[in-house]
């Protein structure tokens, strides 16, 4: 087959992938530097989180910055077999409120570095969500929210399996002051993109492929899910190299202003 439709979900794919890649490297973010397997048993403790606090949660949000725990909850809901909505944490309070309203979302995970954010978010939301923190080492305890260990034994979970027709993620476009109309990105478009992408550049288990776009983005998916289904590893640059990349961006195109 053709077209991504070989592997018609991302579900189904990212599964192929970690089974095949599993002491390759899969993701670098800060400190930490993972493996597919190891990428696969923290995903699979969220797959087991989702299980328990949002067994009928289709929507689940992933609200965090840059950390290890964020890149292993958006694992875990690409397994579960669930819609995936990204959240920024540098986003304001009042646009992922109302993308958590106008998603439907019902369940979110929140990773550490982004629990101010939560803490602005929560007062501004229409109808309850259920938040579950993500603890990369098991040093969190909230007696507030509800928390997920992401190392430890990884428990069995009988998950749901996604189909062509189920949306794989929504996004939605933000202006200056409102949300606009969310996107739903259906399993069967994004197989044909990711593969296309694959195929053109020759992506494969031997290269690092760079995430530097905002996961509200559509381009992020770009970023993360060639890499994962390629068997690559996802690389997040620090942040002061982002702003060093924005920087020297603007330098340029001041210097090109100024030539023409």
């Amino acid at each position: 087959m053709e077209d991504g439709q070989s592997m018609p979900t991302l579900q189904a794919w990212l599964q192929q992938s970690m089974a095949s890649h599993g002491h390759q490297d899969a993701l670098e973010c800060g400190d930490v530097r993972w493996s597919y397997h190891e990428l696969r048993e923290a995903a699979e403790r969220v797959v087991a989180s989702i299980d328990e606090h949002g067994p009928q949660a289709q929507t689940v949000g992933v609200l965090g910055y840059r950390s290890a725990a964020k890149y292993a909850a958006v694992a875990g809901v690409v397994l579960a077999g669930r819609t995936y909505l990204p959240l920024h944490a540098t986003l304001s309070a009042e646009h992922t409120a109302k993308m958590l309203t106008l998603s439907g979302c019902e369940l979110l995970f929140v990773s550490s570095e982004s629990l101010s954010a939560l803490e602005a978010v929560l007062p501004l939301l229409e109808t309850a969500v259920t938040v579950v923190l993500l603890d990369t080492d098991g040093t969190i305890e909230s007696t507030d929210y509800r928390t997920v260990a992401l190392q430890g034994p990884v428990p069995f979970v009988a998950r749901h399996t996604a189909t062509v027709e189920d949306v794989a993620y929504v996004l939605y476009t933000v202006g200056s002051t409102e949300v606009g109309k969310g996107v739903e990105v259906t399993q069967k478009n994004v197989g044909p993109y990711v593969r296309s992408i694959q195929t053109r550049y020759g992506i494969g288990p031997s290269d690092r492929c760079s995430q530097t776009l905002d996961l509200t983005f559509d381009g992020s998916v770009h970023d993360i899910f060639v890499a994962w289904t390629s068997g690559a590893c996802l690389h997040v640059p620090a942040e002061e190299c982002t702003i060093a990349r924005a920087s020297s961006l603007a330098v340029a195109a001041s210097s090109l202003a100024i030539a023409s």
